[in-house]
């Protein structure tokens, strides 16, 4: 029950973030009360433990750039920096170890999709949704799935979401698109024109 408020909470966080109406807790139990195949994935992280972890490394780079220089130590050690200087802030607001992304995966004969993916805007340059695709994947093909859907993207490929899915080498199957096909030219056109104003009547219920 925890874990289905956590992925809850971070979906609501990705609704903000992107401007969209997603789903409910409510909606999440029910999909996984009703499909043995349906998985929910959660990443957390220990912000303290992550500094203690960054400070450690800070030391042991330190102490290989006082011998004699060393450039690749030298750009890790700036590295270390930016993300010590990041995580100062989370660990004040997460003093303890908490969700920072989820997915929510599905399959269905011999494919597996993931239905949902959301982070937590506070941890995004740890980029938890790299490591949550990855462990979705060999789940799905440990259970002998041939094809894992990540969803769609765009036509021109240029947005965000294509960029970090491009990252996994993806296979993109492209469909001919939406469309109707009347069975009843004369219902098809009357159904068209009372849509509308069936919409508008519900709106004004609303």
């Amino acid at each position: 029950m925890r874990k289905r408020q956590e992925f809850a909470q971070i979906m609501h966080m990705t609704e903000e973030r992107k401007k969209v109406h997603l789903r409910t807790e409510d909606y999440f139990r029910l999909l996984l009360q009703t499909y043995p195949t349906a998985h929910l994935y959660l990443a957390y992280v220990d912000p303290l433990q992550r500094k203690k972890e960054l400070l450690q490394k800070k030391k042991e780079l330190e102490a290989i750039i006082a011998q004699k220089p060393n450039k690749k130590a030298e750009h890790e050690l700036l590295q270390n920096q930016e993300e010590l200087t990041s995580i100062q802030k989370v660990c004040e607001k997460y003093p303890h170890k908490t969700a920072i992304a989820g997915g929510m995966m599905i399959g269905y004969g011999k494919e597996y999709e993931m239905l949902y993916a959301g982070s937590n805007d506070d941890f995004m340059n740890f980029r938890p949704q790299y490591l949550l695709y990855a462990r979705q994947f060999q789940d799905a093909f440990d259970n002998r799935a041939e094809f894992v859907t990540m969803g769609g993207v765009d036509g021109d490929f240029q947005d965000g979401l294509s960029e970090f899915k491009s990252n996994f080498a993806p296979y993109i199957r492209e469909y001919i698109g939406e469309f109707d096909l009347p069975v009843h030219r004369v219902l098809y056109a009357l159904s068209m024109k009372a849509m509308p104003m069936a919409k508008k009547m519900l709106k004004k219920k609303a």
